[in-house]
C-alpha cells in the first residue's frame, strides 16, 4: 500500500483550495475529518498544527464533515466572526474571527463527544509507555493536559489529551492523537522545559484566557490506529508549591469519576455499565498531587515502574 500523503507535504495553494473546496481531509487515529473554511486564520493555523497527519482523499469516509466560515449577515465585514457548522447545523454561538482554530478543535472534540457511540468516551487524556496505557481523567485545570504533553515530549506516546475513546466491546483505548490545548501559565512551561516543542499561534481572551496548541509527535500520529490497554487510572492535580505525593484510590470511586467524566455512559447503558465496572476492577487507580511538573513526572515514572513489575 503506498504511504499516504501528509498535510505538511500539500504546497500551501493545495491545501487552501481543499478548504475552500470539497474539503481537506484528515485521518486521527481510526477517525476520519473533512475540514471546509474560507477563513484565513484556518488556511495559517491548520498546517501548522497538522502538518504530520495522514490526508484522506475524496472518495474516502470521514465520520464527520466540519466547516468553520463566517457566519452570514453584516459581522462578515464588522467585528468579524467564525462559525462552527456540522453538515447545516451550527450548535455553538460564533466567537471573535482570531478565535477560528481554537474554535475548530472544540467543534472537534464535540463531534466526537456527542457522536461516537460505539467507544464510552471520558474527559480525559491518555499516554503509553512500554506497551501500557494510563488514563488521565480530570476537570479543566487538574493539570492533565500539561503533564501528558511534557509526557510526550519525553518519550512517551500521545492517544489523546482530552477525549478518551474506551471501545464498548473489549474496552481497548482507540488513540485519537490530536494537538494538545495549552492553557495560559501551561504554553510557557511547555516552552521552557522543552525546546524542541511546536507550539502554534496563541489565542488571547477566550473563555479558558490564553489559549495555545501543541502539535504532536509524528510516532503518536503515525500510531494513531495501534489501540492500547490500559493499565492504570492516574487522577492529576497539580496545586503550586504541593509536596508530591500519590494515594490508592477505590474502584467504586473511580467508578463515579469516570462515569461523572464521561459523555455518553448513560447512553450507552447496560454496555457502558460492564465497561466501566471491569476496568475499575481490572487496573490500579491513584489520586496525584504534584507541585512541579518535574515531580508529576517523577510521580509517573515511579507508578508505571511499579505496574510494569506486576
Amino acid at each position: 500500500m503506498p504511504r499516504r500523503m501528509t498535510v505538511g507535504t500539500l504546497p500551501a495553494p493545495e491545501v487552501k483550495t481543499r478548504l475552500q473546496g470539497d474539503g481537506l481531509g484528515l485521518r486521527i487515529g481510526s477517525l476520519g475529518m473533512r475540514i471546509l473554511s474560507r477563513m484565513p486564520a484556518i488556511h495559517q493555523g491548520l498546517p501548522a498544527a497538522y502538518a504530520d497527519y495522514p490526508v484522506l482523499e475524496l472518495d474516502e469516509f470521514a465520520d464527520f464533515r466540519v466547516r468553520i466560515d463566517a457566519p452570514p449577515g453584516p459581522r462578515r465585514w464588522i467585528r468579524p466572526q467564525a462559525q462552527f457548522y456540522l453538515g447545516t447545523t451550527a450548535p455553538f454561538l460564533p466567537l471573535p474571527a482570531h478565535h477560528a482554530l481554537a474554535m475548530l478543535e472544540w467543534g472537534m472534540n464535540w463531534c466526537v463527544s456527542s457522536g461516537m457511540h460505539r467507544y464510552l468516551v471520558v474527559h480525559a487524556a491518555a499516554a503509553e509507555k512500554d506497551g501500557l496505557t494510563y488514563l488521565f481523567p480530570g476537570e479543566s485545570g487538574s493539570g492533565k493536559s500539561t503533564l501528558v504533553a511534557s509526557l510526550m515530549l519525553s518519550g512517551w506516546r500521545l492517544l489523546t489529551d482530552e477525549l478518551v475513546l474506551l471501545d464498548a466491546q473489549d474496552g481497548s483505548v482507540q488513540p485519537f492523537p490530536r494537538p494538545v490545548g495549552l492553557k495560559n501559565d501551561a504554553i510557557a512551561i511547555i516552552q521552557r522545559a522543552h525546546d524542541h516543542a511546536v507550539v502554534g499561534h496563541q489565542v488571547r481572551d477566550t473563555t479558558k484566557g490564553l489559549v495555545a496548541h501543541l502539535r504532536p509527535d509524528a510516532d503518536s500520529i503515525r500510531r494513531g490506529e495501534e489501540r492500547g490497554t490500559a493499565a492504570g487510572i492516574f487522577f492529576p492535580r497539580f496545586r503550586r508549591g504541593a509536596t508530591a505525593d500519590f494515594t490508592p484510590r477505590a474502584p467504586h470511586e473511580t467508578f463515579l469519576a469516570l462515569v461523572n467524566q464521561s459523555f455518553n455512559y448513560q447512553i450507552l447503558g447496560e454496555s457502558g455499565f460492564r465497561l466501566a465496572s471491569s476496568l475499575v476492577t481490572r487496573v490500579p487507580a491513584y489520586d496525584l498531587q504534584y507541585g512541579t511538573m518535574d515531580d508529576g513526572k517523577a510521580l509517573i515514572r515511579q507508578l508505571h515502574a511499579q505496574i510494569a513489575r506486576q
